[in-house]
């Protein structure tokens, strides 16, 4: 007899435990992943100094806020931060006839909200903080300084 009391109470516990968590997830506003790049000048001698199997980049001089692991904010309409991804180790890339360090970026669970527009910052306070609509984030966006 007791056996079949504790089977049926494990058995309510569990189910009760499934119920909440599912009522929370409902609440949880739906979110989508941003992509992209940050391209920088490039410091050509440095980087194939530095790296001369081509695995990494060296900026040139006024970047200093720009590195690996600087982080990428995604605030909404107001301003308030709602995501953060943060640089990836650059690469170097050309754009145009330049030579450019290239930042890939992923910034998870960015909220979907009525807003139209999200900015995105990265880097210090004197930097552009350029405005993207969800589907331009969602398809990757492109940054250069």
């Amino acid at each position: 007899m007791r056996r079949i009391l504790c089977l049926g109470f494990t058995v309510v516990i569990a189910v009760g435990l499934t119920a909440c968590s599912s009522s929370a997830d409902s609440s949880q506003p739906a979110t989508f992943e941003g992509s992209g790049t940050l391209s920088t000048t490039a410091n050509v001698d440095a980087t194939h100094t530095q790296f001369p199997k081509g695995n990494g980049c060296v900026e040139a001089a006024g970047y200093s806020d720009i590195r690996a692991g600087t982080k990428v904010v995604v605030s909404n309409s107001n301003g308030r931060t709602i995501a953060v991804g943060r640089l990836q180790r650059p690469v170097l890339g050309h754009m145009y006839a330049n030579h450019v360090c290239v930042y890939h970026f992923t910034i998870d669970n960015i909220p979907e909200t009525s807003d139209l527009f999200y900015g995105v910052h990265v880097g210090g306070l004197d930097r552009p903080n350029p405005i993207y609509s969800e589907s331009q984030l969602g398809s990757g966006i492109q940054i250069a300084f």
